[in-house]
């Protein structure tokens, strides 16, 4: 082919060319149970209020919501739901 490298640049190349032209699908095995983030956990250290087992579970699930809707509307957290609501909707 005219104007094409030979050689290893071109083997390297025509590799590259084929490695970008295929979609990467990742094989991610479904949780037994959905995964706390970190951050909530941390969040509910900060605040320094006790939460039961099923408070705690809300309070993560709200995370993950407000996590997902400032990541999809692009805004910060405070503006979607404020730490301090968080907590308070998940205790009560």
């Amino acid at each position: 082919a005219q104007g094409r490298p030979t050689g290893s640049l071109g083997t390297v190349l025509e590799r590259s060319r084929q490695l970008c032209g295929s979609l990467y699908a990742r094989d991610v095995p479904a949780p037994a149970f959905p995964a706390i983030p970190p951050a909530a956990v941390e969040t509910i250290k900060r605040a320094g209020v006790a939460l039961s087992t099923v408070q705690s579970a809300v309070c993560c699930a709200l995370y993950s919501w407000r996590d997902a809707v400032c990541r999809e509307e692009d805004e910060g957290t405070g503006y979607v739901l404020p730490r301090a609501q968080l907590i308070t909707l998940a205790q009560n």
